[in-house]
């Protein structure tokens, strides 16, 4: 593929936005947006041009914008209850996809289902031979953690102990399980970037919970046999004070940060005892490398495949099924409102093959 890369977007008013702002800056050509109505594209519209050169078109109608524009990509910014339905019909258009996190979440649905829903994606994108990625940017971390890991302690070695914290302005209404769903798959990203084929051990698992935090203790046991002790923590920033982030391996922890630099330009920085370490913004590495990836025909540059996205998805009902069994209060916010109740996570829980 010699010329640019045609990119659209599903649901451009949100984080869409900013998808489709860092699809730009990679050098990709947003074509079109799909919105739910006239009256809203019209205004998502505005705020592209105001983003940057927006050249392309909105649209209502998911069809008529895939006959139309013929895209390469399909980046997926719907709710995750509709993830399933907008990749599965993109695939069929022959578009690889690169779909927001979590790769599916209804709350009418048991948990077999979502993951029947993951499979099914994946599956789909596995039998017509396109790349599927999902959007769990924190996986692309792991470079720049590192560099400055070795310029304090030195070469990483074997993880003992991983540990993130992400906090998040609080959304209305939202607490305990809500916080996990909307939170929780980004630790699990960059746990699965250093160890993707780690294991839960389900007799050491922990936790607690409140209205505006969760935490999940939990072991994993690596290929090797190797034991990690592992501790995620997903809550509501305090009102009025800026959302903390920060990621450690070993007792090795750095702040993270997102800021402009000098040019205007957002980027992540680390932090750690006075020291800094500026990189892209982690959501434009992942699309970046996701649009290398479809350029070059080579998956392996993709930072979190639709396969690893659903290990993800894996791990996070998981945890959640084990804190509620934990917790009995967590049961009203509890998983599974679909008839049969809620699953044994170890009955349903896999490996993706």
């Amino acid at each position: 593929m010699t010329e640019k890369i045609r990119v659209a977007v599903i649901g451009a008013r949100g984080i869409g936005k900013h998808h489709a702002k860092w699809h730009h800056i990679s050098g990709a050509e947003v074509v079109a947006f799909v919105g739910t109505s006239e009256e809203t594209c019209g205004q998502t519209e505005g705020i592209l041009r105001g983003l940057f050169d927006f050249r392309g078109k909105g649209y209502w109608d998911m069809d008529e914008m895939l006959r139309s524009e013929h895209p390469d990509v399909v980046d997926v910014c719907s709710p995750a209850t509709v993830h399933k339905t907008h990749v599965l019909k993109a695939l069929e258009y022959g578009t690889h996809v690169l779909c927001e996190k979590p790769l599916v979440w209804d709350e009418e649905k048991s948990a077999e289902e979502m993951l029947a829903d993951g499979r099914e994606m994946v599956a789909a994108a596995q039998d017509r031979g396109r790349m599927l990625g999902i959007c769990t940017q924190y996986a692309a971390i792991r470079p720049c953690y590192e560099e400055i890991y070795r310029e304090h302690r030195g070469t990483l070695g074997r993880i003992e102990r991983f540990s993130f914290t992400i906090e998040s302005k609080g959304k209305a209404g939202r607490k305990g399980r809500a916080i996990w769903v909307d939170l929780g798959s980004h630790p699990i990203g960059a746990l699965l970037a250093w160890i993707p084929e780690g294991v839960v051990d389900a007799e050491r698992v922990e936790g607690a919970l409140s209205a505006d935090r969760v935490v999940a203790q939990f072991d994993v046991l690596a290929g090797s046999g190797d034991r990690s002790a592992v501790q995620i923590v997903t809550a509501n920033a305090p009102k009025g004070s800026p959302p903390r982030r920060h990621i450690g391996l070993n007792g090795f922890v750095v702040d993270v940060e997102g800021k402009a630099d000098e040019q205007g330009i957002f980027r992540t920085v680390l932090h750690h005892e006075g020291a800094e370490r500026w990189s892209e913004d982690l959501m434009h590495t992942t699309i970046r490398r996701f649009l290398e990836a479809v350029q070059e025909d080579d998956e392996a540059r993709i930072c979190a495949t639709g396969a690893v996205g659903l290990r993800n998805l894996e791990l996070q009902i998981e945890m959640l099924e084990a804190l509620e069994k934990l917790h009995p209060q967590f049961g009203e916010w509890g998983l599974g409102r679909a008839e049969g109740g809620r699953n044994n996570p170890k009955s349903e829980i896999r490996n993706p093959k």
